[in-house]
């Protein structure tokens, strides 16, 4: 069961903000375990000690000083697995500037374990794993941008669509040249029935944002593929 951990934003825009809170009457240490690991990492509060104070590290201060980190927040809970549990986060953003994210936290609900990706993947299975990520990637980049060369070689094609995909183009030629190392570059991953779905980092920085027309890009690998490349302790959580 989730329950909610609500709290009104002191003072204006007086937004509100919730949190999910896991219970489990008959593993309450299992579920402590796991909204300690969230909260610490995602809201920088220990639960032990936050008195309730949840969200002051988010919402910033009464006289502007500091940026709301978080402008809005909302969040799901799912078991896509029998024994895993994905908690799904989504909002806005801001530090420097402000932007939309999402961003999936997985939980093994045998001990409230956190899975990410250097828990799932044996580091001599990472090579492997690397390798396939960013192949799928690059052929997704390229195709993308043989594409739009075709489209930008038609006569009848106004100029400032001409511009807008000159500009997509080059800015995916550069993603590609600056990616050369052969690095994955995964940002996320969720799972899902018949394989785990790896998002990758997108190409655009946040002042062209809008030419990146393939965020986010992400590729489900069957579990099949995936179970080889996996640490002996999370493998029997995927089918």
């Amino acid at each position: 069961m989730v329950d909610t951990i609500r709290a009104v934003q002191p003072w204006a825009p007086n937004e509100t903000y919730t949190f999910p809170r896991l219970v489990m009457p008959e593993r309450p240490a299992i579920a402590a375990r796991i909204n300690k690991h969230l909260c610490t990492v995602f809201l920088e509060v220990d639960p032990d000690t936050a008195n309730g104070h949840y969200f002051d590290r988010v919402w910033g201060d009464n006289v502007g000083w500091t940026t709301p980190r978080l402008s809005y927040l909302e969040w799901n809970v799912s078991r896509p697995l029998p024994n895993v549990l994905e908690v799904e986060l989504s909002g806005e953003g801001c530090g420097a500037y402000c932007e939309g994210f999402v961003t999936h936290y997985h939980y093994d609900l045998r001990d409230g374990g956190y899975i990410g990706l250097d828990s799932l993947i044996t580091p001599e299975g990472r090579s492997a794993f690397t390798t396939t990520i960013h192949t799928r990637w690059e052929d997704t980049i390229t195709t993308c941008i043989a594409i739009m060369l075709d489209s930008a070689a038609l006569p009848s094609l106004d100029t400032e669509i001409l511009e807008h995909l000159q500009a997509t183009m080059e800015m995916y030629q550069q993603c590609l040249d600056d990616r050369s190392d052969g690095d994955a570059y995964v940002s996320d991953f969720t799972a899902e029935i018949d394989g785990i779905r790896f998002f990758t980092s997108r190409c655009a920085p946040h002042v062209v944002q809008e030419l990146d027309v393939l965020d986010p890009v992400s590729f489900v690998l069957p579990y099949s593929t995936c179970t080889p490349w996996m640490r002996v302790e999370v493998r029997s959580l995927f089918p």
